[in-house]
């Protein structure tokens, strides 16, 4: 067993790549006492040597095959009234198992034929006296509850291949979906559902064209892209509020976030924390680095767009940052694609519905309008 251990044992510093489990196992014809000492033995003492690892962890503990670890002793009535198949093993069962399932499996696998495999099948004995032996041990080295052969028995049954599973139809399908994008051929693509019930014809996938992006959401509707060149190591983040968003783009009360951080906030109750805590920090400080995307938007003004950072050392010491790209406008909102407003108001007569297309009650003493009719918002800005 020795000598076919250390034949099977790659070569280090070698180009043949990793060795399978299943091609050590070839390798050394199955014996049961190398397989043993290399899974419970020899590869945890390989993982103990990454001391690292174990800094903030709990270390496995290694399984001599001739030389046990000791173990707790179980409680006196722990087994009391469990059949055999009901009672958790100790190591030396668990190693008896292991030693005489292995044998068993490699004996049936030598008889089927060079090139045939075995299958797998709950109801199979030494199937299941391997994989109840086998989990045992690598639980006890990792410190995780031991489970009894009639526990292991009854989770193996529950198993499903996983090509049979829902998960993996979607999962095939969404490739399919993914291809026509890397082909180029959006139009193509389709939002397929799986329906739990047979539909029209029997069946169960059908597809539908994609909706196209809803202008209100904040996720799908366009966006403004804008690019920034400056140093990420010496850019604060006040300097990107107050002299790139407020001074250069004009914005009013940015928001801004990285990812799930809130950057800059407008809220006023923040204002002074975040000037204090946040502002005199630079952007790489907040993982803030070449190619990261920050979003903006002010509220006051119905501006939303993205800015990607490139870091840059500016070469002239006079330019702390360039901006490119193309900024939209906000759209001025089309009443007309809300409908008519519903205003209710109480009279003499009772409760009534009146249609009010401009949103306004007739009988409001003031009413205030932002712009004077004729004027429009420049539709676009560029930034050079």
């Amino acid at each position: 067993g020795g000598a076919a251990a250390a034949a099977a044992e790659p070569a280090s510093g070698g180009g043949g790549g990793r060795q399978t489990v299943r091609m050590f196992a070839e390798a050394t014809e199955y014996d049961p006492r190398t397989l043993f000492d290399k899974l419970f033995k020899r590869d945890i003492e390989t993982l103990l040597s990454l001391e690292k690892l174990w800094k903030k962890r709990t270390p496995p503990v290694a399984v001599d095959i001739d030389n046990l670890p000791a173990e707790p002793a179980p409680a006196a009535k722990a087994d009391e009234g469990l059949l055999d198949d009901q009672k958790l093993w100790g190591l030396d069962k668990c190693r008896d198992h292991f030693l005489s399932s292995v044998a068993a499996l490699a004996t049936r696998l030598q008889a089927a034929g060079k090139g045939n495999e075995l299958e797998w099948d709950k109801d199979d004995e030494d199937a299941m006296l391997f994989v109840t032996a086998t989990a045992a041990l690598r639980s006890f080295s990792f410190g995780i509850p031991r489970k009894s052969l009639f526990e292991t028995k009854s989770m193996a049954g529950k198993i499903i291949p996983a090509i049979a599973t829902t998960n993996a139809v979607i999962a095939g399908l969404i490739v399919m979906e993914a291809m026509k994008v890397l082909r180029g051929k959006t139009e193509e693509c389709r939002a397929v559902y799986f329906s739990r019930t047979p539909q029209s014809r029997g069946r169960v996938i059908s597809a539908v064209k994609l909706a196209p992006p809803n202008p209100r959401c904040f996720v799908c509707k366009e966006r403004s892209e804008l690019y920034i060149q400056l140093d990420c190591t010496t850019a604060t983040v006040g300097f990107v509020c107050d002299a790139v968003l407020k001074k250069r783009l004009g914005m009013a009360a940015p928001d801004v976030t990285f990812g799930l951080t809130q950057l800059i906030d407008s809220d006023p109750d923040s204002a002074v924390s975040q000037k204090k805590l946040v502002f005199p920090k630079t952007l790489d400080c907040f993982d803030i680095r070449n190619g990261a995307q920050l979003e903006c938007e002010d509220f006051h003004q119905k501006l939303s767009f993205r800015l990607n950072i490139q870091h840059t050392k500016m070469s002239d010491p006079d330019v702390e940052f360039t901006l490119s790209g193309e900024l939209k406008a906000p759209e001025e909102e089309d009443s007309a694609d809300e409908g008519p407003t519903k205003r209710q108001r109480d009279d003499d007569d009772g409760d009534a519905t009146v249609d009010d297309p401009m949103g306004v009650d007739p009988d409001d003493d003031l009413m205030i309008l932002d712009d004077e009719p004729g004027e429009s918002a420049a539709k676009r800005t560029r930034v050079q």
